[in-house]
């Protein structure tokens, strides 16, 4: 398996953690609510990049390794 542009970012001294998933292309709009669908959780899209509030990491990359990426 390879790696995937997933991160966790502790932020306001640690008290607010949110999942980042960068370097995505084509419909960020369908990813960003396969995504809220997925971790029941809000996301806010960026450029270039969604962050989805809470620590979803390892729930994200088992969602996009079934999918083959």
């Amino acid at each position: 398996r390879g790696h995937l542009p997933i991160y966790t970012d502790f932020r306001a001294g640690g008290s607010r953690k949110v999942t980042i998933v960068r370097k995505i292309a084509g419909d960020v709009q369908a990813l960003g609510y396969e995504l809220e669908r997925v971790c029941e959780s809000p996301v806010t899209q960026f450029h270039g990049r969604l962050e989805v509030k809470g620590l979803h990491r390892e729930k994200v990359k088992e969602w996009l390794w079934s999918l083959g990426f």
